[in-house]
C-alpha cells in the first residue's frame, strides 16, 4: 500500500512550525486551513508561489500515522530545490530544497522509514526543468557552457523548446549523451540519492522521454539494486504509441509499472454510473486493461482513485464519505498496488489543481475513512489472493456489483451497493464474468441471500479444498 505525499502540503516538523528556506517572491499561509491559490501576472503565469511550510521532518514525525494506516511504501512528489511548491521545475537535481530540509533530514527520513518497514519511491522529473534552473541560466548567457547543448533552442537565447509551450519549463534534449550521463552515469542523480537507499522511482512524464533513455534509467537503477520504476502513463500502456512510435513499457528493460490512471476511470466510472449497461462497460474496460497487461506489469502498477494531477475523490463523488469507502474498497481489489493521494483517507476535498493540494487536516480527519483504509490493508495483508489472484466480476443487480479475486489457494470477494436501499442478494440473478463455473458457482453460493447495506458493502474470504482448486 503505497502513499503519495506533496511534501509541502503534509506536515511542518519544526518545533513551533517555523519554516526555513524561504523563497524570492512567495507567500506562505496565514491558516493550514486557506485553500491554495495561484497569484497570476498579467500574461496568466504565476507571479508569487504560495507555501504551507510542510517538510522532510514533518512527514518523518508522521511516521506512526502512515504504519498504523497500513502503509508500506511513500511516494514524495518532487523534493529537489525548485522555485514552486509543486516542485516540478527544478532548479538543481543535487539538492534537497532548502524549505523541505537538508540532506541530513532525508537521510534521517529514510532511516526511521527503513526501521517501520517503509519504503521510500521518489519522483524523478527529467524531461524539463525550471526557467531559473542553474542548467538553463548558464545555457542562454554562455553557449560555450557545459549546458548548451542540454536544450534546443529555436531563436537563441528568447525562443526555446518547453514543455507543452509552458516557457517556464524548458524542455531537455533527452537524447544529449552529456544530459544523460548527468542523470544515468555512476556518479550522476540517480546514483546519488538512490546509494542512500532509495527503494524506487516514479518517472514524470514517462512517455515523452525516449526509449533509450528509459532503458538507460532502468539499467542504473538496476546496478543500484533499485528495482521499482514506475512511470507516469495515463492511458493503457500496453498500446502507447508517441509520434508513431510504438512503447515497449512492458518488454522488461524498462519501467516496472505505471501510474495505473485507467482503475481510476473504472472506479468512478463505475459509481457514477446511471445504469447496468454502463456499468457492465465499466467492467469490460478493466478487464481489457489486465487482459493487455502481462500479470508481473499489472501487479506493480500504482493504482489510484486520485493523484495531485485529478480533483478529489470526495469532492468527484459529490462530498458522499459513503461512496469514498466503496471506493477505497473497490482499489483494493482489483490487480495492482492501491497508491492513497495524502488526505483522501483523512476526507479532505478539492477540486482541480491547486484546489486539490490542500495542506491535511490534522486534529479534524474523517474517523470513518480512516478506519475503512485500516481495514481495507489488513484484509489485504491477509488475503494474498488479492496480491497475485485472477480477477472476476458478479452482476448482480443495478448498483450492486462484486469483485472476484482468486488464486490455487482462496477465494475473496468484494461486494458493494452503492444505492439507498438495503439488499437481500438472489444468485438467481447473477452474472458472472470472466470467472470458470466452478468458481462462479462457489461465488453465487457464498452470496446467495447475504444482505448488503445501503451504500455498504461485503467482505468475504473463503479457503479452497483440493476439489476446488481443480
Amino acid at each position: 500500500m503505497v502513499y503519495q505525499i506533496f511534501p509541502d502540503r503534509f506536515n511542518n516538523g519544526n518545533p513551533h512550525g517555523e519554516i526555513q528556506g524561504r523563497k524570492k517572491d512567495s507567500f506562505i499561509y496565514a491558516t493550514k486551513e486557506d485553500s491554495p491559490y495561484y497569484i497570476k501576472d498579467g500574461h496568466g503565469d504565476i507571479a508569487r508561489w504560495d507555501f504551507f511550510g510542510g517538510n522532510l521532518e514533518g512527514i518523518r514525525q508522521k511516521i506512526p500515522y502512515l504504519k498504523d494506516l497500513g502503509v508500506t511504501a511513500i511516494y514524495l512528489s518532487p523534493i529537489f530545490q525548485a522555485s514552486s511548491n509543486h516542485r516540478y521545475n527544478a532548479q538543481d537535481f543535487i539538492k534537497i530544497d532548502p524549505m523541505l530540509g537538508t540532506e541530513e533530514d532525508f537521510k534521517n527520513l529514510i532511516k526511521d522509514l527503513h526501521k517501520n518497514r517503509i519504503a521510500l519511491i521518489l519522483d524523478g522529473v527529467f524531461n524539463h526543468v525550471g526557467a531559473d534552473s542553474k542548467y538553463f541560466l548558464s545555457a542562454v548567457t554562455d553557449k560555450t557552457g557545459p549546458y548548451y547543448s542540454w536544450f534546443n533552442f529555436i531563436n537563441y537565447p528568447t525562443k526555446y523548446q518547453s514543455w507543452w509551450g509552458v516557457t517556464t519549463l524548458p524542455e531537455v534534449n533527452k537524447n544529449n549523451a552529456d544530459y544523460q550521463n548527468f542523470i544515468c552515469g555512476p556518479d550522476g542523480v540517480l546514483a546519488k540519492w538512490t546509494r542512500m537507499h532509495v527503494d524506487g522511482w516514479r518517472l514524470d512524464v514517462a512517455d515523452e522521454l525516449p526509449m533509450p533513455f528509459l532503458r538507460e534509467i532502468r539499467e542504473r537503477l538496476q546496478n543500484e539494486d533499485c528495482h521499482v520504476l514506475i512511470g507516469e502513463v495515463w492511458e493503457d500502456a500496453s498500446h502507447k504509441f508517441v509520434n508513431s512510435e510504438f512503447r515497449t513499457y512492458m518488454a522488461g528493460d524498462n519501467l516496472t509499472g505505471t501510474m495505473n490512471y485507467p482503475v481510476r476511470n473504472f472506479i468512478v466510472s463505475l459509481l457514477q454510473a446511471n445504469n447496468e449497461t454502463e456499468e457492465v462497460a465499466a467492467m469490460n474496460d478493466l478487464e481489457k486493461l489486465v487482459e493487455n497487461y502481462p500479470k508481473a506489469f499489472l501487479e506493480n502498477c500504482l493504482n489510484n482513485i486520485g493523484t495531485h494531477d485529478t480533483a478529489r475523490i470526495k469532492t468527484v463523488l459529490g462530498g458522499d464519505v459513503q461512496l469514498v469507502a466503496l471506493a477505497f474498497g473497490l482499489l483494493f481489489s482489483v490487480p495492482g498496488v492501491p497508491c492513497i493521494y495524502y488526505g483522501d483517507e483523512a476526507g479532505l476535498e478539492g477540486d482541480k489543481d491547486p484546489d486539490n493540494r490542500r495542506y491535511f487536516p490534522w486534529g479534524k480527519e474523517s474517523d470513518f475513512l480512516e478506519k475503512e483504509v485500516k481495514e481495507l490493508a489488513h484484509w489485504r495483508r491477509e488475503n494474498r489472493a488479492l496480491v497475485d489472484g485472477k480477477v472476476g466480476y458478479v452482476k448482480i443487480d443495478y448498483g450492486i456489483n462484486a469483485l472476484v479475486r482468486y488464486n490455487q489457494r482462496e477465494l475473496v470477494i468484494y461486494c458493494y451497493n452503492k444505492t439507498d436501499q438495503d439488499m437481500i442478494l438472489d444468485a438467481g440473478k447473477f452474472q458472472t464474468y470472466c470467472l470458470p463455473e466452478k468458481i462462479g458457482e462457489l461465488v453465487s453460493d457464498i452470496l446467495d441471500q447475504e444482505s448488503v447495506a445501503q451504500k455498504a458493502y461485503l467482505l468475504k474470504t473463503f479457503k479452497l479444498d483440493r476439489n476446488e482448486k481443480e
